[in-house]
């Protein structure tokens, strides 16, 4: 019987640990997105309650995911708003 990793990583094409980061990562470009919600907490408030304990790895897995660093997106983001 297989187990979840060789599952996860036969229909996705990905390691789980991967899989996890561009979920967060997701979700961490929606709460930078959304200053009305988020706009008074920072990116370190942003990535540790997604579970991050580390800028570093945080922004590691922010630019593999998107290409840029986190407050370049936060930039790019606010730009785009007006």
């Amino acid at each position: 019987m297989p187990n979840v990793s060789w599952v996860i990583n036969s229909f996705y094409g990905k390691n789980f640990k991967t899989i996890l980061n561009e979920c967060r990562v997701r979700e961490a470009c929606i709460r930078l997105g959304d200053t009305e919600r988020y706009g008074n907490i920072t990116i370190q408030g942003i990535y540790e309650s997604l579970g991050y304990r580390s800028a570093s790895s945080f922004n590691r897995a922010f630019r593999q995911v998107t290409g840029m660093s986190p407050s370049a997106f936060l930039k790019q983001a606010q730009v785009e708003k007006v």
